[in-house]
């Protein structure tokens, strides 16, 4: 792959180079990313926390980061400060909304118990019009419940998955022989253990109605 260069625009000499990356070096990192569960293991302040230190570095950084715009693209240095005082407020805002916006996660510590089932509560909710942007289950998460050999799933969402190219996240699943509980109500549900029953209509079809149940033991 070639090199991005970057060029002081007011001597027009090089002022560093970066190599490119290929798409197939950018999807293995990604890759090699998803499959790494320590960060999914921490716990939704744990995050925080991690994103919130920018703030201090930006800080730290910021004589060093104006001066950096200043020789590449010509900023004048108080426009630099102004720059990264907006991101710093802007990290500081979303550290805010973290909390909304993985609420709907399941942050797994390693299931050593045998028959689990996983019950994943998002952030959807009933209502009189359908949201066709509601949470689902991607394909790696299907592949990361099959690893943990769990023995079945249910969302509270009319399906696992929306629109997906080839249904990956169902066949994965129903590959390994991991039933699907979809449309499961768990508005009032807190997270912890429980008991799951689902009673299915007595009928012969690869899907059914179902009565759930949850007991705390």
């Amino acid at each position: 792959m070639g090199k991005v260069t970057s060029i002081n625009p007011s001597t027009e000499e090089v002022y560093g180079e970066l190599e490119e990356s290929s798409a197939s070096e950018i999807n293995q990192k990604v890759k090699v990313a998803r499959e790494n569960h320590e960060w999914g293991k921490k716990k939704i302040e744990e995050r925080v926390e991690v994103v919130r230190r920018l703030i201090d570095l930006l800080d730290s950084k910021k004589e060093e980061l104006v001066r950096v715009m200043a020789m590449e693209m010509g900023k004048p240095l108080k426009a630099g400060r102004h720059e990264i005082s907006i991101a710093q407020k802007r990290i500081f805002d979303y550290c805010a909304m973290i909390p909304s916006f993985i609420s709907d996660e399941i942050l797994f510590e390693d299931v050593k118990e045998k028959n689990i089932i996983v019950l994943l509560k998002t952030k959807n909710k009933p209502g009189k019009t359908f949201n066709y942007k509601f949470t689902y289950l991607e394909k790696s998460g299907a592949e990361y419940l099959v690893s943990k050999k769990v023995k079945a799933v249910g969302l509270d969402s009319l399906s696992i998955e929306r629109n997906q190219p080839d249904y990956n996240t169902h066949k994965i699943l129903l590959k390994n022989n991991i039933p699907i509980f979809e449309g499961l109500y768990l508005g009032k549900i807190k997270q912890g253990k429980y008991l799951f029953y689902g009673f299915p209509l007595k009928i012969k079809a690869d899907g059914s109605p179902i009565r759930a149940v949850l007991i705390k033991p």
